[in-house]
């Protein structure tokens, strides 16, 4: 912890992954120990010389090409938010990934050396790969456990990406706008598997924010703020469409020329 309190763009960081994970927590996204975030910030430890161990590397069964001699901070196994907006440190393994891209070891930052990755982890080395990858300055993956998210993937009307967009793309204008691409869907998939991680990847060649259903919804962004954005307006959309159908009426959403025209706003 000495090596990093000494550097300001990191503990910079730190105490964004403290306001965040407080409102993960506040706001339901994040009961228990579920909810997982990963942050490339291989930029701000340029400064910083970590003793990296020659042993001790967990091998992948996969080479990540844009993850070499990247360092990685991603939320610990059995981490609850709560405790990370108090003391981030003890819920943070930051890993280091070897000059082939193909293991990684974990950097103590608190001394407790018997740390592990979230069980999501080959969703955020998929992610993360792509991200570096596609050079576009995003550098975080969140997870989130929405009620709404997995109430709406419990609806048998709503069982598509396409059936999910209609929806959601007419309720209010901000969607339109933020999300022109619309928000990717994948069917009810193993948790933590590398199936999930797969397809989810995939989802982000196009997507800013893909629903897992009956599970959640994963977000990206330049920073972890803006990656809480993204989830936070789908959020609310949804909130609209069950507040519209707890009053006994059915949404009556902006047209499709509307939609169409709000899409254009995002490309001026």
């Amino acid at each position: 912890m000495m090596k990093i309190s000494k550097n300001t763009d990191i503990m910079r960081v730190l105490e964004e992954i403290k306001q965040i994970s407080g409102l993960l927590w506040s706001k339901g996204w994040a009961e228990s120990n579920a909810g997982n975030f990963s942050i490339n910030i291989t930029g701000l430890c340029k400064k910083i010389k970590f003793q990296i161990p020659e042993s001790g590397y967990v091998r992948l069964n996969k080479t990540y090409k844009h993850l070499r001699n990247q360092y990685i901070l991603i939320t610990c196994s059995g981490c609850r938010m709560r405790g990370i907006a108090v003391n981030p440190v003890q819920g943070l393994c930051l890993l280091y990934f070897n000059k082939s891209g193909n293991a990684y070891t974990i950097i103590s930052l608190d001394n407790i050396s018997d740390k592990n990755p979230t069980s999501e982890l080959f969703t955020h080395l998929e992610l993360q790969n792509l991200l570096a990858g596609k050079n576009t300055g995003e550098k975080v993956v969140l997870h989130t456990h929405p009620a709404e998210v997995i109430a709406l993937t419990n609806l048998k009307n709503f069982k598509s990406e396409k059936s999910i967009n209609k929806l959601i793309s007419a309720i209010q204008p901000e969607v339109p706008v933020l999300f022109p691409e619309g928000i990717g869907f994948i069917s009810y998939q193993l948790t933590g598997s590398k199936k999930l991680a797969l397809k989810t990847r995939k989802k982000f060649n196009k997507h800013k924010i893909v629903i897992w259903e009956k599970h959640g919804c994963v977000s990206t962004g330049k920073d972890l703020n803006e990656a809480f954005d993204y989830t936070d307006v789908l959020i609310k959309t949804i909130k609209i469409f069950f507040l519209c159908l707890s009053s006994g009426n059915k949404t009556e959403g902006l047209n499709v020329y509307q939609v169409k025209e709000l899409k254009k706003l995002n490309k001026k």
